[in-house]
């Protein structure tokens, strides 16, 4: 077809490319799933190498970017077959496990019912604790651990503060008075 001084010729169109293009759409979900799959099963099986947890929590995002690419390039077929029974029946089957998974199963522990991880809960009692408590913990004299702490630029009015009080009077982190009196 030509075009002649802005004219199209009678019963022709210009072709206009799709605002999404397949040529990097699918690469792109391919590759994205394939990243979200792999770090998922990983995960799954409790193989914590590398960056797989950061990798899979961050980078599946580019997951769900190229879903909503993919079904943009594809939505007329889209439309059409979710117009079917069957198509229906398998979403609201989703709608349903996804309804289902924010359900507070599990007995779940905490603040407005979070399951927390056992270390999580460890940190919050040494950080609660006292001064003297951590000090037997990290198998150290009450003495030694004034000590070690005032090296470091960390006071300690006494032994029965609490690291998150020392830590707070020292503007500091309560795992950073910790780190210091475990390593020493």
């Amino acid at each position: 077809m030509q075009i002649i001084n802005g004219i199209i010729p009678a019963g022709q169109e210009i072709k206009r490319p799709a605002p999404v293009q397949r040529n990097w759409v699918t690469p792109f979900t391919f590759g994205a799933f394939m990243l979200c799959a792999v770090t998922g099963i990983l995960l799954f099986f409790k193989v914590h190498i590398g960056l797989v947890k950061p990798a899979h929590e961050w980078l599946s995002w580019l997951m769900v970017v190229a879903a909503v690419f993919h079904l943009a390039r594809h939505r007329r077929s889209l439309t059409v077959t979710l117009a079917r029974p069957a198509a229906k029946a398998v979403v609201a089957v989703f709608f349903l496990l996804l309804g289902a998974s924010l359900l507070p199963f599990g007995g779940g522990q905490g603040d407005a019912g979070k399951r927390r991880h056992q270390s999580e809960q460890i940190t919050e009692a040494l950080t609660h604790a006292p001064l003297a408590t951590v000090a037997k913990i990290a198998n150290r004299l009450p003495e030694e651990t004034l000590q070690i702490l005032w090296a470091k630029g960390v006071k300690a009015q006494s032994m029965e503060q609490s690291i998150q009080e020392i830590a707070e009077e020292n503007s500091q982190g309560a795992m950073d008075v910790l780190a210091i009196l475990f390593q020493g």
